[in-house]
């Protein structure tokens, strides 16, 4: 295996220096005083390097691995799931802590003392950045553009196409939205999940919104991320998640495919993901059943659960039916009762 991943799978396996190794990138940045191979240029070694890294590496395997026809296959799955809890963790810090945790690399390091500038602190600082940005655009794309999972006629589906992976690097594009601010979250909803959710892999949107109301709601997020979510709300219900629930559903109950997946199961997931993300975003927003009838029936979706509890319990059971009972089993009806989610069997 490359490096990145040789680490990985070791961490996998258990390896204590392994893990040690991926707490500690995760956590803080290195002063590499003699730059990449060849060049007496230094650089800062951290998360962002790591990460991107381990992204082309990931790339890479799964290349050669499409174009095999045959052979014994290393499947990366885990591997890209480590490594998307790995990226959350350092996509939560705002680029303002990340500048600082830089500065205290560059402070604690003899070779800058002696070397160093502040011009090329600045630069360093800026790399850092700019390699961040690198990364983060890298795992929106993988997320949101399934050309960029390789496959090919003898079964072999990318590491990146596996559900909990997806919802993983979903989770990542909405923690680095949030810890970058107010502005960066309404950027991101207003100019990419809004006009463009009908291009983009049903799941992976409503698994970001998801993650975007969950990130909102924790200690750490900025101040003023509670406002933009409470201005994001009516848009996002009435022309993402309403019109997306009732879209999932149809397409189960017919068996369409979705952008994604083929099958019934993948509808449900869909479906149970934006009735998740539902729930959250009506918590963090404190909106009562009320005013979400009132959005949604600007949709002409009129089916809605009682409470969030509710909203919660019905994500969970559409979320396990699937590996339950046989696909032909399953009809999902959407009730035109107000306010009421009735799932017949």
């Amino acid at each position: 295996m490359d490096p990145a991943l040789s680490i990985l799978d070791r961490a996998l396996k258990g390896d204590a220096g392994a893990l040690s190794f991926l707490e500690r990138t995760a956590a803080i940045y290195v002063y590499d005083s003699t730059g990449p191979t060849g060049s007496n240029e230094p650089k800062i070694c951290g998360a962002w390097g790591f990460l991107n890294q381990a992204l082309s590496e990931v790339e890479r395997h799964e290349s050669r691995m499409a174009r095999a026809y045959q052979g014994q296959r290393v499947v990366l799955d885990a591997h890209v799931q480590l490594l998307a809890t790995m990226s959350r963790k350092a996509s939560r810090r705002c680029p303002a802590s990340d500048q600082r945790l830089v500065e205290v690399c560059l402070s604690n390091a003899a070779h800058f003392h002696e070397h160093g500038s502040n011009k090329s602190a600045h630069e360093l600082i800026e790399n850092n950045q700019q390699m961040r940005d690198r990364v983060m655009g890298r795992i929106a794309t993988i997320t949101f553009d399934f050309s960029n999972h390789p496959t090919n006629i003898h079964s072999f589906s990318s590491a990146f196409s596996n559900p909990i992976a997806m919802d993983s690097l979903c989770a990542v594009v909405a923690a680095n939205a949030i810890s970058t601010g107010p502005h960066e979250f309404s950027s991101l909803v207003t100019g990419w999940v809004i006009p463009s959710m009908n291009n983009m892999p049903p799941f992976a949107v409503a698994s970001v919104i998801y993650h975007l109301a969950a990130e909102a709601m924790s200690k750490s997020a900025p101040g003023g991320t509670k406002n933009a979510l409470q201005s994001l709300f009516d848009d996002l219900i009435s022309k993402v998640l309403a019109p997306m629930l009732l879209e999932s559903v149809r397409n189960s109950d017919n068996g369409e495919a979705q952008m994604g997946g083929g099958d019934r199961e993948w509808s449900h997931r869909v479906a149970a993901m934006t009735i998740k993300a539902l729930e959250r975003w009506c918590w963090a927003a404190s909106c009562s059943i009320t005013k979400l009838r009132n959005v949604c029936r600007t949709v002409n979706v009129r089916t809605i659960a009682h409470s969030h509890f509710k909203l919660f319990v019905a994500a969970d059971i559409l979320s396990t039916l699937p590996r339950n009972l046989p696909s032909r089993s399953i009809s999902l009806k959407l009730s035109v009762m107000p306010c009421i989610l009735i799932l017949t069997l």
